[in-house]
């Protein structure tokens, strides 16, 4: 497909895709926090008059009834199951007790903590650590450390995840890095994992905070990681490598994916990333432009894009499409990737992400079978030449355009919000990132740190703000509003 600049105003109505969540800590700058508390007034006053749905109901979907769903863990007898290709709930994982088949495990730092390994023993790849912290009356004084003025969120952090913190990664058939564990009390903690594909894996397992430090929102400091190994250096597991068959990109693509059903455009979608054979084009282009040994694959589902070369420029010749991204450096390496799929382009994503000049792109993209009817714009455009005036061609031609601003993440919602409903009645997809910002303290600028309670009060406000200004508009010109 080909691709022009474009200097002309665009008006479609906007759909929501997202918001990366961060946890922050205390905000406290009084000019925003004014500013907030009018437009915050505005919005309950508008909310009294306008039917808006509540945002409080939605919960991700568990998945719950995979092959395992119900069976005793530890019944088995001689081989252990090999590894389904299927979704997975690894909540579920912490309440699975494999404590009949547990291990001490030799440990680097004895003088803190003991590490155990149980597995199951009927299914393979799934287990868990047990990390205790030696030294219990340390364990009671960190306990009692406040940790937020909010009584639920102080209660969770201590009964659910503890004073301290943990980094688990597997490297072997696939790459692996569980960001979950549970907190059993008196600093004992369960590191749950469940590996889909069989094979040798190398582990690493580091206690990463101590003293609650990344969650304290009364501490303005920025949380110090230890990164302190816990397992000895190579240490390695064996899942079921003598009797289950690895799954490859290779023989997913070839075996199962058209019996997969397709992944939702909605819900998280689980994937595994496969360690790489070199079996298959997407994964020689993989390893050629960005030199990564593991591929991603979604887990129990197909998407209907395989994501090739101009796969889907006919798209780009039904209708107009419009997309904003507005954020720091994770949107805008985003946008390179979009700007590189739309392309149809081989070159590899690996420029310009800190590039000087980045505070606005924006880039139309049509099919370049639409183009042949006018050679002299196509050689134009091929020559290098992306720029148009009102008389080109291309003004008449459907495509989508994605342009890219620097924004100053949350600055949007809260000091520039008029801009934002403008943005909102202009894209058809608007993808906003926050970043770390709002939890970098004050020696980051005007953001502060914001309380989890009010952060996540605060994306409540901007997605009821963008669904209230949707119920100003005639509904003549209204699409649904969708929030990803």
């Amino acid at each position: 497909m080909s691709k022009s600049s474009i200097s002309f105003p665009i008006y479609i109505l906007a759909i929501f895709l997202g918001l990366l969540i961060t946890v922050g800590v205390l905000w406290e700058h009084s000019n925003s926090r004014t500013l907030w508390a009018h437009r915050l007034k505005n919005h309950e006053e508008l909310a009294k008059s306008h039917s808006v749905p509540s945002l409080h109901e939605f919960a991700p979907p568990l998945i719950t009834q995979d092959s395992t769903y119900g069976l005793d863990d530890n019944a088995g007898n001689g081989h252990p199951i090999c590894p389904k290709w299927e979704s997975y709930d690894l909540t579920l994982q912490t309440n699975k007790d494999f404590s009949t088949n547990c291990k001490k495990l030799d440990y680097l730092d004895p003088g803190n903590f003991t590490v155990q390994l149980c597995m199951s023993k009927r299914f393979c790849g799934q287990g868990y650590f047990v990390v205790s912290r030696v030294d219990k009356e340390q364990c009671q004084r960190d306990m009692k450390i406040q940790v937020s003025r909010t009584p639920k969120f102080d209660k969770y952090v201590k009964d659910e995840i503890g004073p301290d913190t943990f980094m688990l990664i597997f490297d072997g058939p696939e790459r692996a890095a569980p960001a979950m564990w549970r907190h059993l009390g008196n600093c004992d903690y369960k590191i749950p994992f469940r590996l889909t594909n069989p094979g040798l894996f190398t582990l690493k397992l580091l206690h990463t905070s101590e003293k609650f430090r990344p969650f304290n929102e009364l501490n303005d400091d920025w949380a110090i990681m230890t990164l302190t190994p816990l397992l000895p250096p190579n240490y390695t597991l064996d899942v079921c490598s003598s009797h289950c068959e690895p799954f490859t990109s290779h023989n997913i693509h070839t075996k199962i994916h058209e019996t997969l059903p397709l992944c939702s455009r909605t819900d998280p979608t689980q994937g595994v990333f496969l360690r790489m054979t070199g079996e298959t084009a997407r994964e020689r282009l993989y390893a050629k432009g960005y030199n990564h040994t593991y591929i991603y694959e979604p887990l129990g589902c197909r998407f209907d894009q395989l994501f090739t070369l101009h796969r889907n420029d006919s798209c780009l010749s039904k209708r107009n499409n419009y997309i904003r991204i507005l954020g720091d450096s994770q949107t805008r390496a985003l946008w390179h990737a979009m700007e590189a799929r739309l392309s149809g382009t081989e070159e590899p994503v690996l420029k310009n992400v800190k590039s000087e000049n980045y505070q606005a792109w924006r880039t139309k993209y049509f099919n370049h079978a639409d183009l042949a009817a006018y050679p002299d714009v196509l050689a134009s455009v091929q020559a290098g030449n992306n720029g148009f005036e009102g008389g080109d061609p291309r003004n008449s031609l459907n495509g989508t355009t994605l342009d890219y601003e620097g924004a100053n993440h949350l600055e949007w919602f809260y000091s520039r919000a008029e801009e934002m409903e403008q943005r909102m009645a202009t894209y058809d997809a608007l993808i906003v990132n926050a970043g770390h910002w709002q939890a970098s303290g004050y020696s980051s600028g005007v953001f502060g740190r914001y309380t989890t309670e009010g952060y996540a009060k605060f994306l409540d406000y901007c997605a009821t703000l963008m669904i209230q200004h949707r119920a100003w508009t005639s509904p003549i010109y209204q699409k649904p509003l969708d929030y990803v």
